[in-house]
């Protein structure tokens, strides 16, 4: 039996959908309460591999999620920032004890960043 979370946090990386998306599903089953969180990290936004159409893409992308989530009754916090300011701000701020996100295969830099936030937590 898994372990129950007043409150946990969705980190929607890449994978933006609430169907069918096992994080989500899983921080759903085990929280209380959940937050939905997209940050937009200026070191991604950089990265040699992202382009204006990236941009572009995830823009319109989380877009639709807030609106999905909001039809729900939910919400979507947008944040731009690295990842591990912004997840010691939001625990600071609003507090959650539950980490939720999908297992992403990226590049090195999204490796290195998963691994910060791995010793973050």
């Amino acid at each position: 039996m898994s372990a129950r979370h007043s409150r946990g946090l969705w980190w929607a990386k890449r994978d933006l959908r609430l169907a069918d998306n096992d994080a989500l599903g899983l921080a759903l089953d085990e929280c209380d309460e959940v937050l939905a969180l997209y940050v937009a990290e200026p070191s991604l936004w950089r990265a040699p591999e992202s382009s204006a159409l990236h941009h572009h893409a995830w823009g319109e992308a989380t877009d639709a999620l807030g609106k999905a989530l909001g039809e729900r009754g939910g919400h979507l916090c947008l944040r731009v920032g690295e990842v591990v300011d912004v997840l010691e701000e939001l625990h600071e701020r609003d507090g959650f004890d539950a980490l939720y996100a999908h297992e992403e295969i990226g590049t090195a830099l999204t490796f290195a960043r998963d691994e910060a936030v791995r010793a973050w937590c």
